[in-house]
């Protein structure tokens, strides 16, 4: 017997029920001492989202497993399940909208995408009908895809793992929903996925794997920013910073992995004081639209020859 007919077999009940709590419960304390290494930049929207995602998740199984193993029928059981991984999709979108000063509205933008991967439980319920619920054609290839755009956005990230751990949780819990599976695990897929989806918050919040060492404090920045806000947004800040660089013959070029020295024609490959003055200048300016100055002073500290630069290049605005 395979895995997955063993995770198919397992049925909800008390076992389930508790696991779910328990999980619950310490993913909500876990999540509650990441909250405040978030201050001072735009992802504690995206933090909610994850709390709220993570007690719908959790909740809703463990209503599922303790009414079950009490005698309780649970009417429209895999639409609540359905429900609670639609809210999974919430912090990863929520995350896209990051960037001040549109991450306010932008959680309206999240709220709508859930409301729109609710429709087919909104449509069962209003046609009465029972049972299970399933989705075929372009409803389920989307769900694969936002589940591809969440890996491809924080997999290349220092939390590649934690991930992947979302993106199994997520395939999981709707695997009876996705193209090429159609096949559901019902509480054994939800159980499973929860306790990896703990996992992947425990890893987050361990800060696992840990930082890589970084000699320039710009690369530091850039690191860290890159990520806690995932590919879009660092490739779009590199995009920028990179455009500065080579109107302004910087030497410089931000690669994935940190500043790295080139030469241009006419210009030495030494980064000058001039040239460092405005390299930070412009990565302030950029970062500010996601970060606070102290989040910023706290990895890369102000020198005298910011000072003299009061204005970034114009390219430096996003």
């Amino acid at each position: 017997m395979t895995i997955l007919q063993t995770l198919g077999d397992i049925q909800p009940g008390v076992i389930t029920g508790l696991t779910a709590m328990i999980a619950g419960i310490v993913g909500v304390l876990l999540l509650a001492t990441r909250r405040r290494s978030l201050n001072g930049t735009t992802l504690i929207a995206p933090w909610w989202w994850v709390l709220i995602a993570w007690i719908a998740v959790t909740g809703v199984e463990t209503w599922i497993g303790l009414a079950v193993s009490a005698g309780s029928a649970v009417p429209f059981r895999d639409s609540l399940r359905f429900t609670a991984g639609m809210t999974l999709f919430c912090p990863q979108m929520a995350q896209l909208g990051a960037k001040r000063p549109q991450n306010v509205a932008w959680q309206w933008v999240v709220v709508t995408l859930w409301a729109v991967l609710m429709m087919p439980v909104g449509e069962q319920f209003a046609s009465g009908r029972g049972g299970e619920l399933v989705l075929v054609g372009a409803r389920s290839w989307f769900l694969f895809v936002l589940i591809v755009v969440g890996l491809l956005n924080n997999g290349p990230t220092r939390y590649c793992m934690t991930a992947i751990l979302l993106a199994m949780a997520q395939t999981l819990m709707l695997a009876k929903h996705l193209p090429g599976i159609g096949v559901g695990f019902a509480a054994g897929g939800a159980t499973l996925a929860i306790l990896l989806l703990l996992t992947a918050i425990f890893l987050t919040v361990v800060d696992w794997p840990p930082k890589g060492p970084a000699i320039r404090p710009e690369d530091r920045v850039w690191l860290d920013f890159r990520d806690s806000f995932g590919a879009f947004w660092a490739l779009r800040v590199a995009e920028r910073l990179n455009a500065s660089a080579t109107r302004y013959q910087w030497g410089l070029w931000l690669t994935w992995n940190g500043f790295t020295q080139i030469e241009f024609v006419g210009v030495t490959g030494e980064v000058n004081e001039e040239v460092n003055s405005a390299l930070r200048v412009s990565l302030r300016s950029l970062l500010r639209r996601f970060v606070s100055d102290e989040w910023l002073h706290e990895r890369m500290p102000p020198e005298k020859a910011e000072d003299s630069r009061k204005t970034p290049p114009p390219e430096a605005h996003l």
